[in-house]
């Protein structure tokens, strides 16, 4: 929703491609913004399956990361350490966030839910690794 606003006050159309959700249209769509003219030095991909399309549109292309696109991608999971580049990634509170929407929906089916639309935020964390081209702590 955010990006729709930014996008909306800026009086852009967002790109259907950019709400990609699988390998396929990740790559598709990192392909159209990094063969543009003016190409980003940098990729937010919103999940690791887009992350992992952008990481194969960027060897496909021929650039490096992070020399010449840094990658950052949203959902942190245990094999990320392991890929290569290591990828940059937010963390969010997966098990948190399942628990307290099962509360919500059993509150809301019990009759003690409040029948507006309630909004959660959950801390997230910034795990820094190889692909955003900042200092990171060696792997362990």
């Amino acid at each position: 929703e955010g990006y729709k606003e930014a996008l909306k006050a800026a009086n852009l159309k967002p790109a259907p491609s950019l709400g990609a959700h699988s390998i396929e249209l990740g790559e598709e769509a990192a392909k159209s913004v990094l063969d543009a003219p003016d190409r980003p030095t940098a990729l937010f991909a919103a999940n690791i399956l887009t992350a992992l399309g952008a990481l194969r549109a960027i060897e496909h292309l021929g650039l490096r990361i992070p020399e010449d696109v840094a990658l950052i991608g949203f959902d942190d999971f245990e094999l990320a350490p392991v890929l290569r580049p290591r990828f940059t990634l937010v963390r969010q509170p997966a098990a948190e966030l399942g628990r307290r929407a099962a509360e919500m929906l059993f509150d809301r089916l019990e009759g003690r839910g409040r029948p507006e639309p309630r909004r959660l935020v959950l801390p997230t964390e910034l795990v820094v690794r190889e692909s955003c081209g900042c200092p990171v702590e060696p792997a362990p």
